[in-house]
């Protein structure tokens, strides 16, 4: 990713066949009736949350990588990939003392401030394939991005997508109804939404950096 422009690119054309996919669905599961309608509607939470994990994962490792490629400064970035920066480098200590370790690291703060950093960016962001709410949190922050808008939907999250998913994929019978299928694919496309604009609006706004630039 290395430019904004190839950034936004590569996520609306990863969201728009999504999009498609689910849509497509949604119009059998309207049509459908009977047991067909039940085997549908399981078969469209699974794939629901396949696309809600598939599509997170994708946007925050397309972020991350976006940064990587800025090769910035230490201090001309967020304390979140300070960090990142700087658990990539202990991960080349290895074999030295604790104390060596620290000393390096300390170096690198205080004596290298205008180094530029390596950020580690190469495997993406590590969804577990468990994408719950806390550790949707704990990937927003850890990028440095608002994850405010989702306060709202913790419960979705994890009660109404990823639970029936685990128990689908677990094999386990559970019903849902056409009604309620609408309304979680409703939901699943407005967060897919959320995350690709939240996404986008900080590389816009350069929130990466320490000091964020006006647009």
């Amino acid at each position: 990713m290395r430019t904004l422009a190839e950034l936004e690119d590569d996520l609306s054309e990863d969201m728009a066949w999504r999009r498609t996919e689910l849509q497509s669905l949604l119009a059998q599961i309207r049509a459908a009736k009977g047991p067909s309608l039940s085997c549908l509607c399981r078969a469209g939470v699974a794939l629901l949350y396949a696309h809600w994990e598939g599509f997170t994962k994708h946007a925050l490792s397309q972020y991350l990588r976006y940064v990587a490629r800025r090769r910035l400064k230490l201090d001309e970035l967020e304390s979140c990939f300070v960090a990142m920066a700087l658990i990539a480098k202990v991960s080349k200590l290895q074999g030295m003392s604790p104390s060596s370790q620290a000393i390096e690291l300390v170096k690198s703060i205080r004596d290298q401030p205008q180094e530029r950093v390596y950020i580690p960016s190469g495997a993406g962001v590590d969804t577990q394939s468990n994408l719950n709410s806390d550790l949707f949190f704990e990937l927003f922050e850890g990028l440095g991005l608002d994850a405010a808008p989702f306060e709202t939907k913790r419960a979705l999250i994890d009660y109404s997508l990823l639970r029936p998913r685990n128990s689908i994929a677990h094999g386990e019978y559970l019903e849902i109804t056409k009604q309620g299928y609408e309304e979680l694919h409703d939901e699943v496309i407005e967060m897919l939404g959320s995350v690709l604009r939240i996404v986008v609006r900080a590389a816009e706004n350069k929130l990466y950096r320490k000091s964020p630039a006006a647009v």
